[in-house]
C-alpha cells in the first residue's frame, strides 16, 4: 500500500512484514509474531500505531497458557453467563472494576488476583462469594445466579457425555475441551462453505496430525470409524451441544449438486487465544492442506488411511494410528 513514511516523509510503497520476536514476561522468554511495515525508499521499519494487533497481548496469552492462568475470554464468558457487570464481579472478588477491565482487555493479572478469578470460575465458589457479600447484588439477581450456578447445566452434561475418566490413547491423552472444539469449527468454517461431512474429517486430521507431532490431541475428542470414514464419536450430539454453547454457529441446508447437504455457518471469527503456538501451527497446516478439497475428496483420502482399512465400523480409533497418518 502507499502511505507517507514517518522517517523519510516520502509518499511511497509500504511493505507489511511479519517476523518472530522474543518478549520477556516475568523473566520468561515468549516468542510471538510481530507486524511491521518497511518503507521501500529508506528501508526503515515501523509499527502501525492504529492497528489493533498487539504482540504483547499475544505474549501475555501465551504466558497465561504456560502458567495455567485465567484468560481474558474466560472472564468475559463468566460475566456473560451470569449477567454480571464488571463492577459487580470486581466487588465480589474484592478488587476494582478498572483493574478487572484491564484484565478483560489483555493485561496480565498478578498471582493473587488470578487465584480469585480461578475461584470464581467454579460455580460453587461463586455462590460462596455471593453469600459472603450479600449487598453486592440485588436479591432478585442473587437468587437467579445461585439457581443457575447450582443447577446441572449444559457444560456438566457435555462433560458427562464426552469426557472420559482417564487420559488414554483414545482421547489423545487430552481432556475434552468444548471451547477448543468450538473455536476449531469457527476457524474452518468462518466465511467459507464447509459441509458437515467435510468438517468432521477436518477435526479428525487436526487432532491426529497434532498427535503425530506432539503426542497429544488438540481437542480431546474420541473418533469412531463410520462407513463414511472417521468422525467424532456421537458427532451429531456433539454438534447439537456446540450450537447451544455458541449461538454464532448454526447448521443450514445447502445443495451439493443434485444432493441435499448441510453446511456449518459461523457468524464470528475464531478466538485463537485458546490455542498455543503448536496447535495454531497444526490447524493452519490442515486448513491450508484441505482448503480446496470437496467433501467427497477428503472422504476418499480418509478411506486410504490405514485406520479406515483396519478399524471395524463403530469402534473408537486409537490415536496410535496417527503414526501412519498420510499427512
Amino acid at each position: 500500500m502507499e502511505t507517507t513514511c514517518p522517517f523519510c516523509g516520502d509518499l511511497t510503497f509500504i511493505e507489511q512484514i511479519r517476523r518472530a520476536e522474543d518478549f520477556t514476561i516475568k523473566r520468561e522468554k515468549i516468542t510471538v509474531d510481530v507486524e511491521l511495515y518497511r518503507c521501500s525508499v529508506c528501508k526503515k521499519e515501523f509499527e502501525d500505531f492504529n492497528s489493533s494487533y498487539d504482540p504483547y497481548v499475544l505474549a501475555y496469552d501465551e504466558y497465561r497458557r504456560r502458567k495455567n492462568m485465567v484468560q481474558p475470554i474466560q472472564i468475559r464468558e463468566l460475566r456473560k453467563k451470569y449477567d454480571l457487570t464488571q463492577k459487580e464481579l470486581s466487588d465480589l472478588l474484592g478488587f476494582g472494576d478498572v483493574t478487572l477491565s484491564r484484565y478483560e482487555n489483555g493485561a496480565l493479572q498478578d498471582e493473587a488476583h488470578n487465584t480469585l478469578l480461578k475461584l470464581a470460575l467454579d460455580s460453587k465458589n461463586l455462590v460462596s462469594l455471593i453469600n459472603e457479600k450479600p449487598n453486592v447484588l440485588s436479591s432478585e439477581k442473587k437468587d437467579r445466579i445461585i439457581q443457575l450456578a447450582t443447577s446441572i447445566n449444559l457444560f456438566d452434561l457435555i462433560e458427562i457425555e464426552f469426557n472420559g475418566p482417564d487420559l488414554t490413547e483414545y482421547n489423545g491423552f487430552q481432556s475434552f475441551n468444548i471451547d477448543k472444539i468450538t473455536q476449531v469449527i469457527k476457524l474452518f468454517c468462518f466465511k467459507r462453505v464447509v459441509f458437515k461431512s467435510k468438517l468432521v474429517k477436518l477435526l479428525y486430521y487436526s487432532d491426529f496430525k497434532h498427535f503425530k507431532i506432539n503426542k497429544h490431541s488438540i481437542t480431546g475428542l474420541r473418533y469412531a470409524m463410520l462407513p463414511m470414514g472417521p468422525a467424532p464419536n456421537d458427532y451429531q450430539l456433539l454438534l447439537g451441544f456446540i450450537l447451544k454453547h455458541d449461538s454464532d454457529i448454526s447448521i443450514e441446508p445447502c445443495k451439493a449438486g443434485k444432493y441435499d447437504g448441510e453446511i456449518i455457518v459461523t457468524h464470528s471469527p475464531p478466538d485463537l487465544t485458546v490455542f498455543n503456538n503448536e496447535e495454531q501451527a497444526t490447524l493452519s497446516e490442515v486448513n491450508a492442506r484441505f482448503a480446496f478439497y470437496t467433501s467427497s475428496a477428503i472422504q476418499e483420502k480418509t478411506h486410504a488411511e490405514p485406520a479406515y482399512k483396519e478399524i471395524p465400523v463403530g469402534e473408537i480409533i486409537p490415536y496410535t494410528y496417527a503414526e501412519s497418518l498420510n499427512l
